[in-house]
């Protein structure tokens, strides 16, 4: 990376959450796009895509697209060829005036993502410097285009954030945590939305959908457990969030999280 995408990277912050290579199949023709993670994707040939309002719109192999957090975009996919690599991941002071930001694969994006599809498949221990050097230079182009605008990192918000994803299960008061910061609730609120792009309270409910997404997709706890572990104590009550949340249900996405592993 050059200097200037060094310094860009060093101002956000960027957190690699999740990074993988799989086939799309069946997975985007029901999906959501949600979370409270931003999401790079590139899709190696036509036939997938997202629904902005009730149009259509095909992410095409000779693209890199960026979704911000809380994007809350359906799926589709046509075809049953299309592999997708995608990078999640947290930064905060970095704006999308877009719900897609969509960038062309320049020869020097190019040669950055097939260094990290190739790490990813080979299973490099150092995978995740390739994901990051592609997601720093794609955010660099996207900021060049006039595609983004940047605030200032707010590291108390960030404080703030880590605490959350570190009490999942507790209720969440809004009044106690401006307190604890020495701000007023209504400061609080302000730099909170400023920092995500949303309240406190949606924020927290994306977070521990997403714990539990994560949880069913790796682990054999109980539907029951998991819920619980975010502090919802009513299984019906959970299920019809998730389902919200996710497209399917708890008992569907484990499902189909485990034929896609075992594929």
């Amino acid at each position: 990376m050059d200097k200037s995408a060094n310094k860009l990277a060093d101002s956000l912050q960027i957190e690699l959450f999740r990074v993988n290579h799989t086939r799309l199949q069946q997975y985007w023709k029901t999906g959501i796009l949600t979370g409270t993670f931003w999401c790079l994707y590139w899709n190696d040939a036509p036939g997938a895509g997202i629904i902005i309002g009730s149009k259509r719109k095909e992410l095409m192999p000779d693209k890199l697209y960026i979704i911000p957090p809380n994007a809350n975009l359906y799926t589709f996919c046509d075809s049953e060829e299309v592999s997708q690599y995608y990078c999640h991941f947290y930064m905060q002071g970095f704006f999308s005036r877009n719900k897609v930001i969509e960038i062309d694969l320049s020869p020097k994006l190019e040669a950055l993502l097939n260094d990290a599809v190739n790490a990813w498949k080979n299973m490099d221990r150092n995978g995740y410097f390739p994901a990051f050097s592609l997601i720093t230079a794609t955010l660099y182009d996207a900021h060049l285009a006039g595609n983004s605008r940047r605030n200032c990192h707010d590291h108390l918000m960030e404080v703030v954030r880590r605490e959350l994803m570190l009490n999942l299960g507790s209720p969440l008061s809004v009044v106690e945590l401006a307190q604890q910061y020495a701000l007023t609730e209504k400061t609080f609120s302000l730099r909170f939305r400023n920092a995500f792009g949303t309240t406190p309270y949606r924020y927290l409910s994306l977070l521990r959908y997403e714990h539990a997404g994560m949880q069913l997709r790796n682990t054999d706890a109980s539907i029951e457990s998991i819920s619980e572990s975010i502090g919802c104590a009513d299984r019906n009550y959970f299920t019809r969030c998730f389902t919200r949340h996710y497209g399917v249900s708890p008992a569907a996405y484990r499902k189909r999280c485990r034929e896609k592993q075992n594929s």
